[in-house]
């Protein structure tokens, strides 16, 4: 007997009770950027994604990925797993397209850029992802990069080709390479530097 797969469009919150999505707040080293306040100039609810990509990631869950509340918030759901979706908000709004892969098939990243010019890697292991790492006490899951070539003002997009590299658009049509590099293929991944 053979399976089917289909695809059916509904609403978030019919498959997970939203309002019990374990939240993270992700800091930042800039003291500069103030306490922004998500819903000032907001053109969707909150619970409304501003974007939103699934990726089927082979042996391990296939996950739904959105940014939500004016794009502060990431949202991660493993569609086939018993883990619960996790949100991660940050001090400033991410920009489209946030990066998620596993690297080799030991631990899920993340890698997202914010608009005050902060790329963000989040480094969560399998099997749960996220249960694991972010119930730890230290936060050795998380990195942060500050772009410190360009003005806040002038990021406008980000494409990460791998998980060592980094691409920001600026609003002048220029590009900002970020690269990451490991000593040795088991150690994880050293800071994104400039290039």
């Amino acid at each position: 007997m053979s399976t089917s797969q289909s695809v059916v469009s509904t609403n978030v919150s019919s498959l997970y009770n939203t309002s019990r999505i374990r939240n993270v707040p992700i800091q930042t080293v800039l003291r500069d950027i103030g306490i922004a306040d998500p819903n000032i100039g907001a053109e969707l609810l909150p619970e409304h994604a501003s974007f939103a990509s699934y990726s089927n990631l082979g042996d391990h869950p296939s996950l739904l990925v959105r940014l939500t509340n004016n794009n502060f918030t990431l949202q991660l759901f493993a569609l086939n797993s018993d883990s619960q979706p996790i949100s991660f908000t940050f001090q400033s709004p991410v920009l489209p397209d946030p990066f998620v892969i596993p690297d080799l098939s030991r631990e899920l990243h993340i890698i997202a850029c914010t608009a005050s010019g902060s790329v963000y890697r989040l480094v969560l292991p399998p099997p749960g992802y996220w249960e694991d790492a972010v119930g730890a006490s230290s936060n050795e899951w998380q990195q942060e990069h500050v772009i410190s070539s360009a003005s806040r003002e002038s990021l406008s997009s980000f494409y990460v080709s791998d998980t060592g590299s980094a691409f920001v658009g600026l609003r002048d049509g220029g590009i900002v390479k970020l690269q990451a590099r490991r000593l040795r293929q088991p150690e994880p991944f050293r800071q994104f530097d400039r290039e």
